[in-house]
């Protein structure tokens, strides 16, 4: 498996599109995070008159997981598009028979290779937010955050982290498995992802992939989740792979 993971690495890694994506996607949450440090009073404001709440600390752990959510359901989106591509780029679905390692164990390499891509690069979006973008927005706005009726709560950051690796977990599982099914309309797997991203429902693949106000029962049910869309996409894709439906 070690091995089969190292192949379509070295795949990915070599395709153009994945890294033009990359970096498209990774400036495109470097405007962001520009456009929310030169307006975070603003949003301060609009957040004061509609939530009727003054943590500047909420506001910021809010404002950090929206933005990281929606560019990382990007990358995500991309990533699978791209694995997908791949194969139908010279339409090598069908030649994945004729090699040696079984179609499950090929097609659960790409899935783990996804999984493992997309932790690293969310995993370094969210410690470059809170290494580079909060030190800079707190010290700008300082007179915000020295309100003594609220104080920063770190154990948030790591619920939201730990929250949202385990919501895009379950994204992983189910829309690796679809992209696979529709292998030759990644465009159509691409929308269906994008209009999954509006579903408020934790239960459901593609809802709520963050949380800013998470607790330690939210990040055990989200997980629990995760592991039930683990589970049922390794059944469809092993039994898939045994009656080729994927070819």
């Amino acid at each position: 498996m070690v091995e089969l993971i190292r192949i379509e690495a070295k795949k990915l890694f070599r395709h153009p599109l994945f890294w033009y994506s990359l970096l498209v996607l990774i400036g495109l949450y470097v405007l962001l995070m520009l456009k929310l440090t030169n307006g975070f009073l603003k949003h301060y404001n609009i957040w004061v008159e509609f939530m009727h709440e003054s943590n500047a600390w909420d506001l910021l752990l809010h404002r950090f997981a929206l933005n990281l959510s929606l560019v990382s359901s990007l990358i995500l989106l991309v990533l699978i598009l791209v694995v997908a591509y791949i194969e139908s780029q010279h339409h090598n679905w069908r030649r994945l028979l004729t090699l040696p390692q079984s179609l499950f164990h090929i097609l659960l390499s790409k899935l783990y290779l996804v999984f493992l891509v997309f932790l690293v690069v969310y995993s370094l979006l969210w410690v470059s937010t809170l290494a580079i973008a909060k030190p800079i927005i707190i010290e700008k706005y300082d007179f915000l955050f020295k309100n003594e009726m609220y104080q920063e709560n770190g154990s948030k950051y790591f619920l939201w982290y730990f929250f949202s690796v385990f919501a895009f977990s379950k994204f992983i599982f189910f829309h690796f498995w679809l992209s696979t099914r529709l292998k030759e309309n990644q465009f159509f797997s691409f929308l269906i992802g994008c209009l999954g991203l509006f579903m408020p429902y934790q239960y459901l693949p593609y809802g709520a992939l963050f949380s800013f106000n998470s607790t330690m029962t939210d990040v055990l049910v989200v997980a629990g989740i995760a592991v039930l869309y683990c589970f049922i996409a390794i059944y469809f894709l092993k039994k898939e792979s045994a009656l080729r439906y994927f070819m």
